[in-house]
């Protein structure tokens, strides 16, 4: 199980604002729960999931339907998908990370410093933007950063680590 940790934001954007919702339990995933928040990416708006234990992040652009608390699962799969394909990882730690997505539990964000975190990863989305790069070229840059928190090893480097990658 996967607990989605959810900023106030995105909880009143899918209507479950004002909904009684448990904490995050321990990390179970390779990849630690995930935080999510909406973020400006150039002019438009998107979730942006981050990786609680390996920082890896990948936005997802909302579009004209509103999405539903249901559309996130997909949402953090697909993405994680698209990411360890990218780290070449091994495949049955691949085969577990992915049936871990099977069960995802929105909750609150309550994680103060992860929540910074996030807001830092989200201003490096915006700043990248700028520049008029692709989505996936902005995600593979910011994922290539060093990270304070992580003994400033990139988000890849660490998510390689965790999954077995050869890339590592």
């Amino acid at each position: 199980m996967i607990y989605l940790q959810a900023t106030e934001k995105v909880r009143d954007f899918l209507g479950i604002g004002k909904e009684q919702l448990d904490a995050a339990a321990a990390e179970q995933s390779l990849l630690g729960n995930w935080a999510v928040n909406i973020v400006p990416i150039g002019a438009r708006s998107a979730f942006l999931f981050v990786s609680s234990r390996s920082l890896l992040s990948f936005p997802i652009m909302i579009g004209a339907r509103r999405p539903a608390v249901g559309d996130m699962t997909a949402f953090l799969s697909h993405g994680v998908r698209q990411l360890i394909h990218g780290i070449e990882a091994d495949r049955m730690k691949s085969t577990h990370l992915l049936e871990s997505l099977n069960q995802v539990v929105a909750c609150k964000l309550t994680d103060k410093s992860l929540a910074a975190t996030v807001n830092a990863i989200a201003a490096d989305y915006a700043h990248r933007a700028e520049s008029g790069a692709s989505v996936g070229q902005i995600v593979s840059s910011v994922n290539a950063l060093p990270r304070p928190a992580l003994g400033y090893k990139s988000p890849m480097e660490v998510a390689g680590e965790l999954l077995g990658s050869n890339k590592a």
